[in-house]
């Protein structure tokens, strides 16, 4: 037996209004992970004006021996090299 229009009509109203909620939520969802990435890169870039502030940058040693010893330290292995904190671990946040 064939439906009614009717009934055909109000599947079809029903299956509108779920795709339409669907697309509301992703359309919400893109919305608010902008709005996420945004906030985070603000953060960073605070956390990132406070480390400055520290000295935490000012005695970084960026060089390489290249050496397998030392790259095996790097990764955990091995204490080939003796390794620093940096500046920002003992910086008082309070006197800023």
């Amino acid at each position: 037996m064939a439906r009614s229009r009717d009934e055909v009509a109000k599947d079809c109203e029903i299956a509108e209004t779920i795709y339409f909620n669907a697309r509301s939520k992703t359309l919400y969802a893109q919305v608010f992970e902008k709005e996420c990435l945004a906030h985070l890169i603000k953060l960073e870039g605070e956390l990132e004006v406070i480390d400055e502030a520290a000295g935490a940058f000012d005695d970084m040693d960026e060089s390489m021996d290249g050496d397998a010893e030392s790259a095996l330290a790097s990764a955990g292995f091995g204490t080939d090299e003796d390794y620093e904190h940096n500046d920002i671990d003992s910086f008082d946040f309070e006197e800023m």
